[in-house]
Order: structure tokens, then C-alpha cells, then sequence
């Protein structure tokens, strides 16, 4: 009987031990399922890095919205102010001007020239005056008749303003 007993304890102790195993496989990992995790994460990490978009993508779309927003500024101080306001849009710049061509300067930029980011384009080169009623105009002011559309462009992408004749919405 010694000896069964004896036996018994080392089975019990055995199969204790394997219990316990067992349970502290439940609260960690294995090795090889971290270097598999490991692995895993840096070829998804590689893909994302090789399929990210370029800087130049999103300049030019950008770039569109600050010049949307300042043509709508130039169009609401015209209104606002009961007076003419133009934008003058160059080649490399543009600048907002009361209607005595004095330069307004930015609310944001505290600069009266805004000039463009390297890489962007903006076409046509046109000044587009605006009357008290939000009314827009070319450089002989005379009212546009149809829609202008200001182009916004990077070697990437490009991006269209178009203002709208009687109203001066523009999208």
C-alpha cells in the first residue's frame, strides 16, 4: 500500500503540475505566437507605409479650400463694407483689394499676399471684382455672363473653383 500511495502522490502531484500548466498558458503567450504577431504586424505596417499618398495629393486640395475661403472673404467684405472688392490672382501669389486697389490684409495670414505652395498652380491668372451685392465682375466690370472656373493644380491632382455669374456662389 506504501508503495500505491506513494505512486498516487507523485500521479496527483503530476497531474497537478499539469494543471497548472495549463492554466498559465490561459494568461500568456507563447513565444512563437509573439514572434508570429511580431511578424504579422511589421508586413502590415510595410504595406500601409508603401500604398500612403503623396504630400502632393492632398497640397493642391488644399490649397483649393483656402482659396475658396478667400474668395468667399473677398465676396462677403464687399457686402459687408457696401463696397467693391477684388481678388488678384498671379502667377505665383494672390492679394485682396478694397476697391481703391489698397491691399486688405489677411485675417488669418497677416499678410496682404498670399503666396502659393511650392508644387501648387492656379489658372487662370484674372482679377474678379465684386459690387455690394456679392455680384462678380471682370477686370472691365462687366458682370460675368457665364461660369468661371479657377483651376488649382499639383503634379498630382487637380482641383476646380467655379464662381457663378449673378449670385457669385462659388463651389
Amino acid at each position: 500500500m506504501d508503495i500505491e500511495q506513494s505512486d498516487m502522490k507523485k500521479d496527483s502531484c503530476r497531474f497537478v503540475h499539469e494543471k497548472e500548466v495549463i492554466s498559465m498558458r490561459k494568461y500568456g503567450f507563447m513565444l512563437i505566437e509573439l514572434v508570429i504577431l511580431l511578424i504579422v504586424m511589421s508586413v502590415l505596417a510595410v504595406s500601409m507605409i508603401v500604398q500612403m499618398p503623396s504630400v502632393n495629393l492632398y497640397q493642391a486640395y488644399n490649397f483649393s479650400n483656402v482659396l475658396l475661403y478667400d474668395l468667399n472673404l473677398t465676396r462677403v467684405l464687399s457686402m459687408s463694407q457696401n463696397q467693391r472688392y477684388r481678388i488678384v490672382i498671379g502667377a505665383s501669389s494672390y492679394q485682396i483689394q478694397d476697391q481703391n486697389g489698397v491691399p486688405v490684409v489677411h485675417p488669418e495670414l497677416n499678410s496682404s499676399v498670399i503666396n502659393y505652395p511650392t508644387g501648387v498652380n492656379v489658372t487662370p491668372a484674372m482679377t474678379l471684382i465684386f459690387d455690394s451685392l456679392g455680384q462678380p465682375y471682370d477686370t472691365t466690370s462687366t458682370a460675368l455672363a457665364t461660369m468661371t472656373t479657377i483651376t488649382v493644380s499639383s503634379s498630382s491632382t487637380t482641383q476646380a473653383l467655379s464662381i457663378s455669374p449673378q449670385t457669385g456662389f462659388i463651389q
